[in-house]
């Protein structure tokens, strides 16, 4: 069978499409371009024209929209049927999912169901000199580690961490190749949806998506001294995350960890307060726009990736910062 092409699940929220979905279809075009395939973006919803119209203005050469008013709210059910669906109809080369929380679940359970092997979690990836084999680098041993892993069944079926790629830049060429599918759930899946009743937001920054990340790491002595930290973000108007050690302590929640087993960000400004530079945690935020380095020993490896540093005690730069940004403001 000719299986071609490079897909990306395009994922929304509440209608709007999540910037994963623009990091994974700028690597899908890169490994697009190396085998001379085409990019086309498999987009689920209940109402998919807004996101059609966004979509083309990013050069994706296919649009594949699927519409039906029990699409508007996320379904593992119903995902993974269309995506069955599709798979077998158009025989793509390579599947590329979000590694969310969603992303996982969809990846898993398309795999189960298809028979398909399944690549989770990959921060790199290539295609080797046929030009048909998907060479994945995945973070093991705790994130020490990267392992090249490829799949031998196809489509080659994968999960890509979040915050790893750059989002693809809107180009004047428009995609006209839009495809609708009309492919409604089964009275058999309709019968064991999930029914949404209300939603809940969380008030705080989302760490994946803000314009500026502060990064704490073990420069800060002891969890005593978070609250100092917290505040300067707060000033500024930053989501927090800490490496890796800190969350080994017990210090911080996990879900705030930046690393190759944490979050993936890609911030225009990231300040790395107290953080020594390991790889588990460079990989984590490399693709950050602007790096800011603050840390008491010029030999630290963080030096290396920062656009600006600053050697010293950050007991006592942190709140010269923030006073320098309470003048701006004013």
């Amino acid at each position: 069978m000719n299986y071609k092409d490079i897909w990306v699940v395009a994922e929304t929220q509440n209608g709007f499409l999540l910037p994963q979905t623009l990091e994974l279809m700028n690597k899908g075009k890169e490994l697009a371009c190396s085998i001379a395939q085409n990019l086309c973006v498999v987009l689920i919803g209940e109402e998919n024209k807004e996101n059609e119209e966004l979509l083309r203005k990013y050069d994706a050469d296919t649009i594949i929209s699927i519409e039906h008013r029990e699409y508007k709210h996320y379904e593992t059910k119903n995902y993974r049927n269309i995506l069955g669906v599709l798979i077998e109809k158009y025989k793509p080369l390579v599947v590329m999912i979000s590694a969310s929380n969603n992303g996982r679940t969809l990846g898993a359970r398309l795999s189960a169901r298809k028979n398909l092997g399944l690549i989770a979690g990959c921060c790199d990836m290539a295609f080797k000199e046929d030009k048909k084999t998907l060479v994945c680098l995945v973070p093991i041993s705790d994130g020490n580690r990267i392992s090249n892993i490829v799949c031998k069944t196809l489509p080659q079926l994968v999960t890509v961490e979040n915050g790893i790629f750059m989002r693809i830049r809107p180009t004047e060429k428009k995609s006209d190749h839009i495809i609708r599918e009309n492919i409604a759930p089964s009275e058999e899946i309709k019968a064991t949806l999930h029914k949404v009743i209300g939603e809940v937001t969380n008030s705080k920054k989302n760490l994946e998506t803000a314009e500026i990340v502060v990064g704490i790491g073990m420069g800060i002595q002891n969890k005593q001294n978070l609250p100092l930290i917290e505040e300067f973000a707060k000033e500024i108007g930053a989501a927090v995350g800490v490496s890796k050690p800190l969350v080994d302590e017990g210090w911080v929640s996990e879900t705030f960890q930046v690393g190759i087993n944490g979050k993936k960000v890609a911030p225009d400004i990231y300040f790395a307060i107290g953080i020594s530079g390991s790889l588990n945690h460079i990989i984590g935020m490399e693709k950050s726009k602007l790096i800011i380095a603050i840390n008491d020993r010029a030999t630290a490896p963080i030096f290396q990736y920062a656009d600006y540093g600053i050697v010293g005690d950050l007991f006592e730069i942190i709140p010269m910062l923030q006073q320098e940004f309470k003048k701006i403001k004013k």
